[in-house]
């Protein structure tokens, strides 16, 4: 059965988003014409600014606060907290390293986001109007939403809404979606298919041009994704942020890395191979 998918606030069917038959993790497989590059090949360190598969950090059941990034970028990562909150290492899917981030509470909330800030003289996260894609794996808690500040899973982003610019991939209601802004405007899309709690996802975020597209795939056990994708375009223009803007991983920063504390919008789940990367 197919399902619509929206298009900068349009419906469009361009693209199926459906359970694959014989896949044990009950894949998302679509119209994309094909598999995109394995993810070893795709987020690979010597070509992205930042990669962070949580293999060198402190092991399971540690609380992160310091992270190591794998890619290129000369950055800064660490953990920002409240409350009783914390980024603690567990076991990846299928294999490897992950980190795992607060469970929701509605009366007590702990909030844990990963921050990474530039060391270096330059800016990678500034793309300009060059092509440039992020994603990572996940695993959505079944309960992750509720208060004003948490009524959203924000899983990867730069910039908050009312910036000059911005780029994101969050889980309002279950339903990855992807946003670029630019200078002249942004696109946003969004998957009508809502992920199933507690099954490992892959979502990345591509810009080229002024086209926007958003892959989705289940991580089967052996490590293979079957994707399927939906793509939008308007007019973008330049992606620019002030230098010291952080890029934030499971949840909303400030300009100044301070927790966004009326709308953290905490991503409540797992999170693994985090990357950033400007294309060529």
């Amino acid at each position: 059965m197919g399902h619509l998918l929206e298009r900068g606030g349009a419906l469009a069917t361009m693209l199926v988003l459906a359970a694959c038959a014989g896949d044990p993790a009950g894949g998302i497989g679509g119209g994309s014409g094909g598999e995109p590059p394995a993810v070893e090949a795709w987020v690979d360190p010597a070509q992205s600014a930042l990669v962070l598969t949580f293999e060198d950090d402190p092991g399971v059941g540690d609380v992160l606060t310091s992270l190591v990034n794998s890619g290129t970028a000369s950055v800064s990562v660490r953990t920002v907290t409240s409350g009783d909150g914390a980024a603690v290492g567990r076991a990846g899917y299928p294999d490897g390293g992950a980190v795992r981030l607060p469970a929701y509470s509605a009366s007590d909330p702990g909030y844990a986001i990963v921050s990474v800030t530039n060391r270096g003289d330059g800016d990678p996260f500034s793309p300009g109007p060059d092509s440039f894609s992020f994603g990572a794996d996940f695993s959505l808690d079944a309960e992750s939403s509720g208060t004003d500040a948490d009524n959203g899973d924000n899983l990867l982003q730069r910039g908050l809404y009312d910036a000059t610019g911005q780029y994101k991939i969050q889980l309002d209601g279950g339903r990855p979606s992807c946003r670029v802004m630019g200078s002249a405007g942004g696109v946003s899309v969004k998957a009508s298919t809502r992920v199933v709690p507690g099954r490992w996802y892959r979502v990345w975020c591509t810009r080229r041009g002024d086209t926007v597209t958003l892959e989705l795939g289940v991580v089967r056990t052996d490590g293979s994704v079957s994707f399927g994708s939906v793509s939008d375009d308007a007019e973008i223009g330049s992606v620019l942020l002030p230098r010291r803007t952080p890029l934030s991983v499971g949840g909303k920063l400030n300009a100044d890395g301070t927790l966004t504390r009326s709308a953290t919008d905490q991503f409540n789940g797992s999170v693994d191979r985090v990357f950033y990367r400007l294309l060529g």
